[in-house]
């Protein structure tokens, strides 16, 4: 760890700020311009893989290059050296102090933002992503935790859009080759594309155009466009239907348009560049944008920079206006404006016959008008006022499309301005969630029954129902047990009868493994199996492909499916063919043996490998 009061070059550290994906960032003070910077160092798990040290300093140099006004500026990079500490040999990043906040806090103060606004933060950010895409660099991580926004007058709407953290990106032409090669998932599961969720190596640029689409989804509705847990997640990411943003909320055609194309599951179904995108975002637009109002809220200690609440923040923002206000074509205007009302004001109570002849004829009309005629018009409205309208009307169209959920959480947002009103709307949701708890506990119940422990365990996270944590027990329980099982069946196949009793003894006396693990056990526990476990493994004597097949079948439809997996593999060393691969591949895959999956992968038919491997996906094996 980094302790402050180091001195790193012409840097002293100070407080840390908080940590992101492969760094931990500090507060430090640039003692030779006499400035505040952050300072980003390589997690310590990180220091004995040179090559991740080596990346780490690669991707800042590039990111460095890129020359963005969108993109945090980097000062410097290099190694700890000279400190006499522990600290020496670990990477550093020297970069701009941010001061704002992060999208993600934007989000959790104000829920669904304006279209507008949410327009005007993807056009930006479709720029900084052009310019990073043209340097060769995707970022891979794209997510509202690495977008900060900041104060700038000089921008339209008076806050400006900062890409950070470039830790996970991958350079496609730096070197002339790829600088990722690793299979395994990187990224964040909500806003993950499809290709990235199979594999981290074969991904380009439209990846990112993806993770944009998931941003602007959640900004223009409230929420992203797909929620549970991480497995739950990629799956719906590579195969579930996307709910179109006007189905859920108000948005602009052109706008629905675009998100729904940049969501789309193949990548040559989406915009093809981050050009495309700010162009189609820039067309979109139809009106002005209001600045920001108010300051920015304490920054939350865990994120990745500092969002100091100064008060020059709000001091710049009323410069800005008041220099508006003082321009010269803005008093003219005024003047005019006060010239012509004196003139209205003379014309109307002016005693000449000529001038009060037609107010005299109106006098009939006026004198039929409603008494209360003078009460329509409208009253100004204050922000408080106008905030509870929005919200109400928010309510009320998560009520009419029956989004109880939604509703829920809106009243609970309601409640900050209109008590009696988001009472109404919180007892009708729950009126509305209660046939929806009902059909969920039968679901998660029928995940139980079925043996399904890793969606068992994903419904009952999300059952809001005092039987939820005695489901998500015993779905822990028994894929626990499971787990054991497939060890112990490892054990047995190798004559290991220590191992296997240790395994024996993990799996409960209640659990629906328990008899299959003891049958398991007790074929080692015999003079007779100890002599074949200590062979070299070879085909069954009666070697009855179809006897083992029909076998391994019936155990797999019962959830046996360790068993049936021994099953499957002893039809194969026999000779059996036909779809034996794509049946022994199912049941390594429900039984999570990962290595006997990957090995039968292989043996698969290309053109089932895709869909057939979300299977395994669904119980954490990804390829």
């Amino acid at each position: 760890m980094i302790a402050s009061g180091l001195r790193i070059g012409r840097y002293e550290v100070g407080d840390r700020l908080g940590k992101g994906s492969f760094g931990v960032v500090h507060l430090a003070r640039d003692v030779e311009l006499g400035r505040d910077i952050a300072i980003k160092v390589l997690k310590p798990e990180y220091l004995g893989k040179p090559s991740v040290v080596q990346r780490f300093l690669k991707e800042a140099r590039a990111a460095a290059t890129i020359g963005h006004p969108g993109i945090v500026t980097v000062f410097e990079c290099g190694q700890i050296a000279n400190t006499g500490t522990r600290a020496d040999g670990n990477a550093y990043i020297a970069m701009e102090l941010l001061r704002g906040e992060s999208l993600t806090d934007r989000i959790g103060r104000e829920g669904r933002l304006p279209v507008e606004t949410v327009i005007a933060i993807g056009r930006q950010l479709a720029s900084a992503l052009a310019a990073a895409h043209g340097a060769g660099i995707i970022h891979r991580d794209l997510k509202p935790d690495n977008v900060f926004l900041i104060p700038d007058s000089a921008v339209h709407g008076g806050e400006r859009v900062k890409l950070l953290d470039f830790g996970m990106a991958k350079l496609t032409e730096l070197d002339g080759a790829p600088q990722t090669h690793s299979k395994m998932i990187l990224g964040t599961p909500r806003y993950m594309s499809p290709e990235q969720a199979r594999s981290s190596a074969k991904i380009d640029h439209r990846t990112d155009i993806y993770a944009l689409g998931c941003i602007l989804y959640e900004l223009a509705c409230g929420r992203p466009p797909f929620a549970g847990d991480a497995g739950e997640v990629i799956v719906q990411h590579q195969s579930a239907p996307l709910a179109r943003p006007s189905s859920i909320v108000d948005v602009p055609t052109p706008l629905d348009a675009l998100i729904v194309s940049m969501l789309a599951k193949q990548p040559d179904e989406r915009p093809q560049s981050m050009a495309d995108v700010e162009r189609e975002l820039a067309a979109a637009s139809t009106q002005e944008i209001e600045p920001p109002t108010g300051v920015y809220p304490p920054k939350r200690s865990d994120d990745a920079t500092t969002q100091t609440a100064v008060s020059d923040v709000t001091t710049t923002l009323q410069d800005r206006w008041r220099v508006r206000w003082r321009s010269p074509l803005v008093i003219a205007l005024a003047a005019t404006g006060l010239v012509l009302g004196g003139l209205l004001t003379f014309l109307l109570l002016s005693p000449s016959r000529k001038i009060g002849a037609p107010l005299a004829a109106d006098a009939p009309r006026l004198a039929a008008a409603p008494p209360d005629a003078a009460a329509e018009v409208p009253t100004p409205r204050t922000p408080a006022s106008e905030d509870a309208n929005r919200m109400r009307a928010e309510c009320q169209a998560l009520l009419d499309g029956q989004q109880w959920q939604a509703l829920r959480e809106c009243a609970q947002r309601l409640d900050a301005v209109d008590g009696e009103a988001a009472r109404a709307f919180a007892e009708r949701a729950t009126r509305g969630l209660a046939p929806d708890t009902d059909a969920k506990r039968v679901e998660c119940k029928q995940y139980m029954f079925d043996k399904k422990w890793q969606d068992a365990i994903g419904c009952a996270k999300a059952l809001r129902d005092p039987a939820a944590p005695q489901i998500l027990a015993d779905a822990n329980a028994e894929a626990a047990a499971e787990a054991a099982l497939r060890r112990l069946g490892e054990a047995a196949s190798r004559g290991q009868q220590r191992v296997a009793k240790k395994e024996l003894d993990q799996i409960p006396a209640s659990s629906v493994y328990r008899k299959e693990a003891e049958a398991t056990y007790h074929r080692i526990d015999t003079p007779s199996a100890k002599t074949v476990a200590a062979a070299p493994p070879s085909p069954p004597a009666s070697c009855d492909a179809a006897a083992l097949r029909a076998s391994g079948g019936e155990k797999l439809s019962q959830g046996l499916d360790a068993a049936a997996l021994v099953d499957f593999e002893a039809a194969i060393r026999c000779g059996a063919g036909g779809d034996i691969y794509v049946k022994a591949f199912m049941a390594a895959c429900r039984s999570r043996h990962e290595p006997k999956a990957r090995q039968l992968y292989k043996s698969l038919p290309a053109d089932k490998r895709e869909s057939i491997s979300q299977i395994c996906v669904r119980n954490g094996i990804t390829f």
